[in-house]
C-alpha cells in the first residue's frame, strides 16, 4: 500500500467517524436519525412512494427501509398502503 492508499484509507475512516457524530446530533435535535431524515426528504419532494423506489433512492436495503418506516409510522410521520393496481406493492406517503 502506498502513501496515498493510506491517506485515502484514513480520509475515509475520518468521514465515517464524523457521519456517526452527525448522526448522534440529529438524532438529538430532531429524533430522527439520518436515514429517517433522508426518507422524509425524498418523500416531501415525490409526495409518495413505492418502499422499492424509496430504498433504491436512499441506498438501503429493502429490509433496512422497513425497519426506518416502522419507526417513521409509529411516530405518525408517513403512512404505508397497499397500491391498488398491486397489492404486492407498498406505497409510502
Amino acid at each position: 500500500m502506498n502513501q496515498s492508499d493510506k491517506t485515502f484509507k484514513q480520509l475515509v475512516c475520518d468521514l465515517f467517524k464524523n457521519l456517526q457524530v452527525l448522526d448522534r446530533l440529529a438524532k438529538v435535535e430532531s429524533g430522527l436519525t439520518v436515514p429517517q431524515c433522508h426518507t422524509l426528504m425524498v418523500l416531501k419532494k415525490s409526495i409518495s412512494c413505492s418502499m422499492h423506489d424509496l430504498s433504491s433512492e436512499i441506498g438501503v436495503t429493502p429490509s433496512t427501509m422497513t425497519r426506518i418506516l416502522d419507526i417513521l409510522v409509529r411516530d405518525k410521520l408517513v403512512e404505508r398502503r397497499h397500491a391498488a393496481h398491486d397489492r404486492r406493492t407498498i406505497i409510502v406517503t
